[in-house]
């Protein structure tokens, strides 16, 4: 058995961003000199779900405020699960979850953008100090739509199939 003492948490708050404009820029931002990705986010604008605006910027003075900071889980399931975060300061909630579109989140009941940060991970803003609760799931719409669509299939089929029984019992002149 092998103890991995440098694990990270799988989720943390951070109260430094970097805002960048595609994904090779944040695959340098994360592999410069100096990056710590314990202390510091890197934020692809181009790959968020839900956003009205861009990803705020944070330049890491939320992390030397005085005050509560508690991460935990309330609820967690392979497509959902719920954490609640005390925090300070306005902060990001990264997640150490592999971003794909599909998900889904909620910040005290108010449907919020996720972004994806470090180039493969997903975070979520909360925008002002206190305890939030945090609820992601998974809900892609392409998925819907192929319920849609198979519904569709097996209802054509019944009544394809319900039109040959009828006809198989006339007789043909």
């Amino acid at each position: 058995m092998y103890l991995n003492t440098n694990a990270e948490a799988r989720i943390h708050l951070i109260y430094q961003a970097q805002v960048v404009a595609s994904g090779e820029a944040a695959f340098g931002a994360i592999h410069a000199p100096g990056f710590d990705p314990r202390s510091a986010v890197v934020l692809d604008t181009l790959v968020v779900v839900n956003a009205a605006a861009p990803a705020p910027n944070l330049d890491g003075h939320g992390a030397l405020l005085a005050g509560e900071r508690n991460l935990y889980y309330t609820a967690y399931a392979p497509e959902e699960f719920a954490v609640v975060a005390v925090t300070p300061a306005p902060a990001y909630l990264v997640l150490a979850e592999v971003w794909y579109p599909g998900w889904r989140a909620w910040l005290d009941g108010i449907e919020v953008p996720i972004y994806r940060a470090d180039f493969a991970f997903r975070a979520v803003y909360l925008p002002a100090p206190g305890e939030h609760t945090l609820v992601m799931r998974f809900d892609p719409w392409l998925w819907k739509a192929g319920l849609a669509v198979t519904g569709l299939t097996l209802l054509l089929a019944a009544w394809a199939g319900a039109f040959a029984w009828r006809r198989r019992g006339q007789v043909r002149p």
